[in-house]
């Protein structure tokens, strides 16, 4: 070969494939040809027909050793103009305060305003919250269907205030097609509040862990006591009391910890609730990111992970009958499904000016405003950090910051214009913020993670492919 190709090879046990990172796509191709890919052969070694099908590919722009030129984010300069009026959700952290105390919630295990801000009895004011409001209608005019969601801590530690929100919302986005959200431990929840979130049609995100043995150990009052009576009748009640909108309104999120058993998490679904109604679950992992003490994944837990995704896809396939399994994978399956069907699709050639997947144009898809009025990307990042600001709801948006967001991998532009995962990387700016700082050694800190996750994601498509036919995938 003159010239190194930009791919990426696999084999499994029934073939040989190689990811091109100019096309986006695999290819599927015999012994001989990812031989000669691998540099374990030499062309001429090649029958003529494996040559004249490496000429064919060449032809239809495969095996290119194009590399983008400049890393530059394709929405730099258009910045302003996105954010002036096609926003579409705002987050309103309504409370700082929470009246659990989770294992693994960064907010609960106090880490001194270090690594991310402590539970506080810190409630927004309606000041604050009208004005987020109003900056949030100002900058999302030509959107109908913007969505307002409530977070916290707990939101409904503030009902009082969440419910003041909604009426001012749907008085000033009177003709859009307005949606809450709300995230709940559902503690709280009384008939009066559910009634209410019923008849303003909230989506609504319980987290439920699992069964009370599972719950009950991650999910804590501040008395040490559990949670999850209170918390499963609540949501029990509020299935019902939607009806035949349920589905769609009323969700689970299972955040599943290593330190738990992970079959006995799952045990929650053995419950006859769950085999009479089609409840929408999806899952997590617990993030470590802004814990002091690191969680460790023990090689059973991962073993009995991965289990259930191999068991995901002798369901999908229907090669075994009577497979139990939880809700979400069924939601797992449709994801690799999609991810399958890009991967074939591809792209027609790889832009000589772009950046690696991962940073999103902050706060066009959503911000999130905490108790203060600051502005942040999202409610994951860390909320003492500096260089995670993009403004506040009096001066408005910081768009120089959110630049800088959108560019954080030109610190690593050399690394990342020869990574082959970089159409896909995982990381957001989040990924890069060291104490308050973007730096490049904290940004290349998750560069093998975010690989390993594109990798997995190949060889996923790659066994899809595999038990739907037994012909190699070619363009």
């Amino acid at each position: 070969m003159k010239a190194k190709p930009f791919i990426k090879l696999y084999r499994s046990p029934r073939g040989f494939y190689f990811y091109d990172v100019n096309k986006d796509t695999i290819v599927g191709v015999d012994e001989s040809i990812y031989s000669y890919l691998s540099e374990e052969s030499t062309y001429d070694e090649l029958p003529e027909e494996d040559k004249d099908y490496i000429e064919q590919l060449k032809e239809k722009g495969y095996l290119s050793d194009h590399h983008v030129s400049v890393i530059k984010h394709e929405q730099t300069d258009k910045v302003e103009e996105i954010l002036s009026d096609h926003c579409e959700q705002l987050i309103l952290q309504v409370t700082q305060s929470c009246n659990l105390v989770c294992s693994y919630c960064p907010y609960a295990n106090k880490t001194d305003n270090t690594l991310q801000r402590n539970h506080e009895n810190k409630h927004m004011t309606w000041e604050v919250a009208k004005q987020a409001i109003d900056f949030f209608a100002e900058h999302s005019k030509s959107f109908q269907s913007p969505t307002i969601s409530f977070y916290g801590g707990e939101p409904l530690i503030v009902f009082d205030m969440l419910k003041k929100c909604v009426k001012y919302c749907e008085e000033l986005f009177l003709g859009k097609d307005i949606s809450f959200f709300m995230t709940t431990n559902a503690t709280l929840m009384t008939d009066e509040i559910i009634d209410f979130l019923a008849e303003h049609r909230f989506h609504l995100l319980f987290s439920i862990d699992g069964p009370a043995s599972i719950h009950d150990i991650n999910r804590k009052r501040s008395d040490g006591t559990g949670s999850f009576a209170s918390a499963f009748s609540a949501f029990k009640r509020t299935y019902e009391r939607y009806g035949e909108d349920a589905v769609e309104y009323v969700r689970i999120n299972m955040v599943i910890s290593p330190e738990n058993d992970i079959d006995e998490s799952f045990s929650l679904f053995d419950d006859e609730f769950f085999r009479n109604n089609n409840v929408v679950v999806s899952s997590s992992l617990a993030d470590d990111e802004y814990l002091a003490n690191k969680l460790t994944y023990s090689a059973e837990f991962e073993a009995k992970y991965n289990y259930y995704y191999f068991l995901s896809f002798l369901n999908e396939m229907k090669l075994v009958e009577g497979i139990k399994l939880p809700p979400f994978f069924k939601y797992k399956m449709m994801v690799f499904k999609r991810e399958y069907l890009q991967f074939k699709r591809g792209i027609n050639s790889l832009p000589d000016v772009t950046t690696p997947g991962g940073p999103c144009v902050s706060g066009h898809s959503k911000f999130f405003v905490n108790v203060k009025g600051d502005i942040f990307p999202c409610e994951r990042v860390s909320e003492i950090s500096e260089c995670m600001k993009i403004g506040n709801i009096y001066e408005g948006f910081d768009y120089d910051m959110i630049r800088k967001h959108l560019n954080v991998s030109q610190q690593t532009a050399e690394k990342c214009k020869n990574c082959y995962a970089m159409l896909h990387c995982s990381m957001c700016q989040g990924n890069s913020d060291d104490n308050g700082k973007f730096t490049t050694e904290k940004r290349l800190s998750y560069c093998k993670s975010s690989r390993n996750l594109f990798d997995s994601k190949i060889k996923n498509c790659i066994l899809l492919k595999e038990t739907k036919t037994k012909y190699t995938w070619r363009p």
